[in-house]
């Protein structure tokens, strides 16, 4: 009887392990290597001298867009956050943006920010998840 009890601990333990691993492995495949793909366009009729797009704590930057450039960058392994982002026009001015549009681990994201004429900085594209 008392070998009975330490087999069936035995297997109850190892079938835990199992289980457990199995969880592991599922969360690990759903949540890595996620994260966003982000366009950022240029459609003012000035040269960029310097833009800075951040999300949770990684950043991109770019400097010299020309008027209707883009360019892109990619954000892997993110937390909920939401994009910051910061443009400088050629005639001086800086424009920022603390928060645009949001950002959740585990999902795969695409966004196109744009600066535009007003130097208005906009997110023109839904998520693709």
């Amino acid at each position: 009887m008392k070998n009975l009890f330490k087999f069936t601990t035995i297997v109850l333990l190892l079938l835990t392990l199992i289980g457990l691993l199995l969880v592991f492995a599922l969360v690990y495949v759903f949540y890595s290597n996620k994260g966003a793909s982000m366009e950022f366009q240029n459609a003012s009729s000035q040269v960029v001298e310097s833009a800075e797009i951040a999300v949770s704590d990684k950043s991109c930057s770019v400097s010299g867009l020309v008027s209707g450039g883009k360019f892109r960058c990619y954000f892997e392994n993110l937390s909920d956050s939401s994009y910051r982002v910061s443009v400088k026009l050629k005639d001086g001015q800086l424009y920022t943006k603390e928060s645009l549009g949001y950002l959740s681990g585990g999902f795969d994201f695409y966004h196109v920010i744009r600066v535009n004429q007003s130097g208005d900085i906009e997110l023109v594209s839904n998520p693709r998840t």
